[in-house]
């Protein structure tokens, strides 16, 4: 305040992922969130747990270890999670690299319940959806506020940073997979393979 300074910020890829996810599957009771022990992995645990423990009967668990095969063995039993959300793993417990495609692949392929994830290149390879900071949104947004402040005619904002929105896709077939509905999928949403 009282400088010349604005802006937008931009959100982490863990802001509101609970409630997305509880939008799409509104029955989540349970979600298992895959995120590693890297600092920005740490960052998303802490996150997600505050957001989780402000809603009544609802939990969110993380892989205690980063051991794939446990991993697998967790995503591909039954009734154990309603929701799956990647978040990223880039190392395992020896801190060794692990390749994030082989991985998001295989937990796609063993899962028995919906995958979710926050990078829109992994539409229409095996996860439902997800949501994710758009550099296009931004870039808009920051464009539109530049001609606000040039323009000494104009108001200036009420406030000197501000947040865009999300951005979210769907792959349509995964959807029908699991019976959820078009209808709950978000307004301007990028959903693929819906039919011609």
């Amino acid at each position: 305040d009282g400088s010349n300074y604005y802006g937008f910020e931009e959100t982490g890829s863990d802001v509101g992922i609970i409630d997305f996810v509880r939008k799409i599957l509104p029955g989540t009771k349970r979600m298992l969130v895959l995120a590693d022990f890297t600092t920005t992995g740490k960052m998303y645990r802490g996150n997600i747990a505050k957001q989780a423990a402000s809603i009544n009967g609802f939990s969110v668990s993380f892989p205690p270890v980063i051991n794939l095969d446990s991993i697998y063995k967790t995503v591909s039993s039954d009734n154990k999670y309603d929701a799956i959300y990647y978040l990223g793993i880039n190392q395992d417990k020896d801190d060794r690299p692990v390749s994030y495609r082989t991985l998001l692949d295989t937990i796609c392929t063993l899962a028995r319940v919906p995958v979710f994830c926050n990078d829109p290149t992994n539409n229409g390879k095996g996860i439902v959806g997800g949501l994710c900071q758009n550099g296009t949104f931004h870039g808009m947004a920051a464009a539109r506020l530049l001609l606000q402040l040039m323009d000494p005619s104009a108001k200036k904002p009420t406030k000197r940073f501000d947040v865009t929105a999300n951005s979210y896709f769907f792959d349509r077939k995964m959807l029908n997979k699991f019976g959820i509905p078009l209808s709950r999928v978000p307004k301007g949403a990028n959903v693929i393979n819906s039919p011609a």
